[in-house]
């Protein structure tokens, strides 16, 4: 049975992995919804506060956090959790073979 990744586990994999966010965030219809997230969690870049990307934005730090919520429900499921799903099994799948070498 594959283990259930939480919110947390699945936006340090994003952080960690600079492609694949950009893969998963490519994905994401609204551009706007990618940039909130890559922004607050670091992606590809320092993190910003909700407020400093409202500035940006000219909305409210409570609407950039609205916007925050949907798009960690869009990458939490369909194609983009299948995504980061592949990843993970693709990198695990490297580490059995480096280890029977």
């Amino acid at each position: 049975m594959v283990k259930k990744r939480t919110l947390l586990e699945i936006t340090a994999i994003l952080r960690d992995n600079l492609e694949l966010g950009k893969a998963v965030f490519a994905t994401i219809p609204d551009v706007r919804i990618g940039d909130v997230l890559a922004r607050f969690y670091g992606i590809g870049r320092e993190c910003e506060t909700l407020a400093a990307i409202g500035r940006s934005y000219g909305l409210t730090r409570e609407r950039i956090r609205q916007i925050k919520v949907k798009g960690l429900r869009l990458i939490c499921h369909g194609e983009r959790r299948k995504i980061i799903e592949d990843f993970l099994a693709t990198q695990r799948e490297e580490v059995i073979k480096d280890e029977s070498l």
